[in-house]
């Protein structure tokens, strides 16, 4: 399952989708759904497996929780939002700092979107606001242009390499503009 995950071929992503969607391995599951995260059905297959998700967010592997929180995430659960603010609140660094990051990155914010705005005008400039802003950069609400941008204009050119880089793959409107 780990191999296919690093091909980008429709075949080997159809194997994927069935093996996230039958294991009861959370391990094969969280590998699966490594890849799965960034496809147009991530939500859907994120949310059709609640019971795995559980799993791999309590597995000792930190790889298998970071993607279960990732799946919640995706799959808009209230609970990983609310473990996301927590998260933030606790000042996480190393494995934990990386892992939230990924996870933060892989969500839309649906409707969490005034919560993660929240979050990100707290957030001192560096990855975690980053991996916020690129969250908000997929969501579908036109607030969080404006405290980007304030924030863009701030930030010393040197620095404004990240941001600019998360934020191209986004489709909120304010992004375009």
């Amino acid at each position: 399952v780990q191999t296919l995950g690093l091909i980008d071929h429709p075949e080997a992503l159809r194997v994927l989708r069935v093996r996230a969607a039958e294991t009861s391995d959370p391990v094969e599951w969280a590998f699966a759904m490594r890849t799965l995260l960034d496809g147009a059905d991530a939500e859907a297959l994120a949310a059709s497996r609640p019971d795995m998700v559980m799993r791999a967010m309590m597995d000792d592997d930190p790889r298998v929780k970071g993607v279960g929180f990732a799946a919640a995430l995706v799959a808009g659960r209230e609970d990983a939002i609310t473990s996301l603010e927590e998260q933030l609140k606790d000042r996480p660094s190393g494995d934990a700092l990386l892992q939230l990051v990924d996870a933060v990155q892989h969500m839309k914010p649906g409707p969490f979107e005034a919560r993660l705005l929240a979050l990100y005008a707290k957030e001192p400039d560096g990855v975690k606001a980053d991996a916020l802003a690129t969250a908000l950069a997929r969501g579908t609400g036109a607030e969080a242009g404006p405290e980007v941008s304030r924030r863009l204009l701030a930030m010393k050119p040197q620095v404004r390499g990240g941001l600019l880089t998360a934020l191209r793959s986004g489709t909120a409107p304010w992004v375009r503009s």
